[in-house]
């Protein structure tokens, strides 16, 4: 809503409220409303664009690129279906981007994500894209990362992990991940998401001392392991559908 808008309406509440009282509120009224709209104005002037989405099949990236107010930008989602690396590399330096969310994309690596252009991004959702080791380990400056969502990916063997001593979250369900040897590189984990992978052993979660919570749905993970967790991590939960161990 503008300012003149919202100041005809403010104005038309007003009539029907005081239309009974003495004609001497006129003025007073006539310059409360003047008063307010000013207000609203200054109001409109400071509130600036966060989240940027861009969703369908495809979009002209010279929407973003144009944009006078895209240093101030925080969230950007990029879920255009036909969104590829080439459209990637193109992205403008954006120094205040925190969260990138670029799912069901057809991204398949991240190298053009430099800490140099994003210097604040901390998040990554690239979930449901076509993704895999290759297009992460060849990742030569990432961002300090402490959130990423790289479910339903292609990813199989995730010894990029030591590229994220700061990651805190990560999901990994559903790809083919067997071994989360490399899960040692990342000391501060908090939460760990395993569901519909091929991981067999969760071992290498017992150093993780800052670890709350590890899906491990449809895993067969042997009863000797679960006891050892609990023993070793015994404020984490290891979650399966419908239980909580």
């Amino acid at each position: 809503m503008t300012p003149i808008r919202i100041f005809f309406n403010l104005e038309l509440g007003f009539r029907t409220k005081f239309d009974r009282q003495p004609k001497s509120n006129s003025p007073i009224l006539f310059f409360v409303l003047i008063a307010y709209a000013f207000f609203i104005v200054g109001c409109s002037k400071s509130i600036e664009p966060r989240n940027v989405s861009f969703y369908g099949e495809y979009f002209d990236l010279e929407l973003l690129i144009m944009n006078p107010e895209r240093n101030k930008i925080q969230i950007l989602e990029l879920h255009a279906k036909e969104f590829n690396n080439k459209d990637l590399e193109k992205l403008p330096s954006l120094p205040e981007l925190s969260i990138l969310s670029i799912r069901g994309t057809q991204i398949s690596e991240l190298k053009s994500l430099s800490i140099t252009k994003f210097p604040k991004l901390a998040t990554i959702l690239a979930n449901e894209t076509n993704l895999d080791d290759a297009g992460i380990l060849n990742w030569q400056n990432p961002p300090v990362l402490t959130k990423l969502n790289f479910a339903n990916t292609k990813i199989q063997n995730p010894t990029w992990l030591a590229l994220f001593p700061k990651l805190r979250n990560l999901n990994i369900e559903n790809t083919g991940v067997a071994s989360i040897n490399e899960i040692i590189n990342c000391p501060d984990l908090v939460n760990l998401w395993l569901a519909d992978t091929s991981v067999v052993s969760i071992k290498p979660l017992y150093s993780l001392q800052n670890l709350n919570y590890v899906s491990i749905d449809s895993l067969p993970i042997p009863d000797e392991e679960l006891k050892e967790f609990r023993k070793e991590l015994p404020y984490a939960k290891l979650v399966r559908r419908g239980s909580i161990f």
